[in-house]
């Protein structure tokens, strides 16, 4: 250690010199003196304080107390305003604006549309011929069921906080925009406008990110999530892999592989669910081809499906966390 820097009674470093001239304009002449103060006596420990200290900590927690209690179970107010035609909530015309309690149904014909908002969370915009009902309005899950027809959502809840129960499956809201669709078939589509989407049918899931639709039949749950503007061949290939039979797979799978782009990079990811061992060293292959991964994720981890290398290999992709949904988010309506 080099005394020069403390007392200056070691040897002068050429170096320190020339910061110590370059910074002499700038030092303080004067020396600094703390003011005198007075001393103070402090009894921190009398009984006054204490009680004092006490009393007001208890009033706190009290407040605290009250107002968890009271917004846990305050239900979220809903509204209903006619958008266009004549929509009906229980069989009844909306005239204007009309509250909507949990078990309302509200229904569209061909001509008619209804918004829906929901405070601080959000709107749903119900289309022509579609049934929707209200389930819950929790202040921490809010619920519809689309019986058929067409939602459009933009919503802005916490994640997990909005679905929607279709009779194929439920839609979960983590923070975006998004259009159901469902028929009289219960055969329907999902289209991710803004955020993420999950969308279950049991323990089957699928995660769809922004610019994603996913296929939704009856017995089989959600399809794979595949881009919009991905080419119809691609698309094909893939509703064949989801839904088809099983002496299909081979050949969809060989199309699927020929036609992806970059960007479709994450359905074949998401394809490596439900593939054998050997269609997962394929897909591998491809994707690699198209979208390498982090150089320490290998083949040989992904065909055995560690969900460490394809946690990261979707999170190279650039999508963003799904949990993050506050960044996607996009008021659409």
């Amino acid at each position: 250690m080099n005394d020069y820097l403390w007392d200056k009674s070691g040897p002068a470093d050429a170096e320190v010199q020339k910061l110590e001239r370059l910074l002499e304009v700038y030092r303080h002449q004067r020396l600094f003196v703390f003011p005198a103060t007075k001393e103070r006596q402090r009894r921190w420990f009398s009984p006054t304080w204490w009680k004092v200290a006490i009393a007001a900590a208890a009033a706190v927690a009290i407040v605290l107390v009250g107002l968890t209690v009271s917004g846990a179970g305050r239900a979220v107010e809903w509204q209903a305003k006619r958008r266009a035609g004549q929509p009906l909530i229980n069989a009844a015309k909306i005239a204007g604006r009309e509250m909507v309690a949990v078990g309302s149904v509200i229904t569209t014909d061909s001509r008619s549309a209804v918004d829906l908002k929901a405070a601080g969370h959000g709107r749903i915009r119900v289309l022509p011929d579609s049934t929707v009902r209200l389930i819950e309005t929790g202040s921490r899950h809010q619920r519809l069921e689309l019986e058929h027809g067409t939602i459009e959502a933009s919503l802005y809840a916490p994640p997990f906080m909005f679905s929607v129960d279709t009779p194929s499956g439920t839609a979960y809201d983590i923070g975006c925009a998004f259009r159901l669709s469902i028929g009289d078939d219960r055969r329907g589509t999902l289209e991710v406008l803004s955020g993420w989407v999950q969308f279950e049918v049991g323990e089957k899931q699928e995660l769809a990110p922004a610019g994603t639709q996913v296929a939704i039949e009856p017995g089989f749950g959600p399809g794979t999530a595949v881009y919009e503007d991905a080419s119809p061949a691609f698309r094909e290939a893939v509703r064949k892999l989801d839904f088809g039979a099983a002496n299909e797979r081979g050949a969809a799978l060989d199309e699927a592989l020929a036609q992806a782009r970059p960007a479709d990079v994450y359905t074949l990811l998401q394809l490596m669910r439900a593939a054998t061992p050997e269609e997962r060293g394929r897909i591998f292959d491809r994707a690699r081809a198209l979208k390498p991964p982090p150089s320490w994720v290998t083949r040989e981890g992904v065909v055995r499906r560690e969900e460490t290398m394809l946690d990261a290999w979707h999170a190279s992709l650039g999508l963003g966390d799904a949990k993050r949904w506050w960044v996607h988010w996009k008021d659409r309506f």
